[in-house]
């Protein structure tokens, strides 16, 4: 082989390398562009996910008083306050406003609910000029409460009254129109207990009872009698039952837990 048609050898052998090099740079650049899209994608699901998970954020409310919990969304503002210091007595009330002004009131106490009251003849329920006021339940679920009792009678072999507390409460959410003679009808959310004997019906309007509350009888399985618990926000319209902030506080009342 002479001079010439080596170096025409080596020049072949090095476009050979060049071209090697060559692919195999482009192959990279392809791998690390594709490597920092994938990084990048990541990265910001994350990010979203740490936002999503700080905009859902909740903080916890428990009452001093009648032992319950409640989870709130952290946009809520809350205020307490205990009123006695004892025990026997105390009272507590609570209050949660949504950035719009919805209030939410929490409370617990001993008594002070009111009274019954009879209906004058030919009263019919939500009249203005009626004696007495009227409610009615719109709708009613399932809370999931489970540890709250109510007294049942029995009478014993020598013609004494006992009671037992070995039957569990239901525990509503419910939502109820309520009227006061003279005045313009109140809609309410909120938690009511009810056994056989008082059960929530919901499309049956009643009149009597003359408080515009919801609560909860509260007795531990042993009889212990606990503060009466209320939960409970009222509206001026029933619009207010499918606004934004009732839905969120039927979430709020179906966290509620009873401390027993």
């Amino acid at each position: 082989m002479n001079k010439r048609e080596q170096g025409f050898g080596h020049v072949v052998a090095i476009l050979a390398v060049v071209v090697v090099l060559a692919i195999g740079l482009a192959g990279w650049r392809v791998w690390d562009a594709n490597k920092n899209k994938q990084t990048t994608k990541e990265s910001t699901t994350d990010t979203t996910n740490t936002d999503n998970n700080a905009t859902a954020g909740k903080k916890t409310y428990s009452d001093p008083v009648g032992k319950f919990t409640v989870e709130y969304p952290i946009a809520w503002t809350l205020k307490s306050e205990v009123q006695n210091d004892d025990p026997e007595l105390a009272a507590s009330e609570a209050s949660l406003t949504s950035p719009t002004g919805t209030e939410l009131r929490l409370s617990a106490n001993w008594g002070g609910k009111g009274g019954m009251c009879e209906p004058a003849p030919g009263d019919v329920p939500f009249a203005k000029t009626n004696t007495c006021v009227s409610w009615e339940y719109l709708s009613s679920e399932d809370t999931g409460i489970n540890n709250v009792y109510y007294p049942t009678e029995e009478r014993k072999d020598d013609g004494s009254l006992a009671y037992t507390y070995k039957n569990k409460a239901d525990i509503r959410l419910v939502t109820m129109r309520f009227g006061t003679p003279g005045k313009d009808d109140e809609y309410l959310i909120g938690l009511q207990d009810a056994t056989p004997n008082e059960p929530v019906k919901v499309n049956d309007p009643q009149m009597g009872f003359n408080i515009n509350t919801l609560f909860i009888n509260v007795y531990g399985p042993n009889g212990e009698f606990r503060p009466y618990i209320y939960a409970y926000a009222t509206g001026d319209s029933e619009a207010f039952l499918t606004s934004a902030d009732a839905m969120t506080i039927k979430e709020i009342l179906r966290t509620l837990r009873v401390d027993i």
